[in-house]
């Protein structure tokens, strides 16, 4: 119900109506709404960026809870990943 209803309310990219060319966070909804329906590897096909975003949102919560040593690291490792990703991934569609 809440994936039908996700599907059928999607935002539309101000970016691309206007200039015509997709910006760095088109497909984030769709990825998510696979994600949802358990379709990994549809999800990441999408925008892979959304997984790394979500590992990363999970650290920041174990960070949060557990106060490890070397939490900080891990989530700037992470955030630093996830940009990256989705960097590559924006400049792949821009090319293709």
């Amino acid at each position: 119900m809440l994936i039908n209803w996700l599907k059928n309310h999607q935002l539309t990219c101000s970016i691309k109506s206007t200039f015509g060319f997709e910006c760095p966070g088109c497909g984030t909804q769709r990825s998510i709404i696979a994600l949802l329906e358990g379709n990994v590897v549809e999800s990441f096909r999408l925008h892979p960026g959304v997984m790394l975003f979500l590992i990363t949102v999970i650290f920041v919560l174990i960070q949060i809870i557990f106060k490890l040593k070397n939490g900080a690291w891990y989530i700037l490792f992470f955030f630093c990943l996830t940009v990256g990703v989705s960097l590559v991934n924006y400049i792949f569609k821009l090319i293709h």
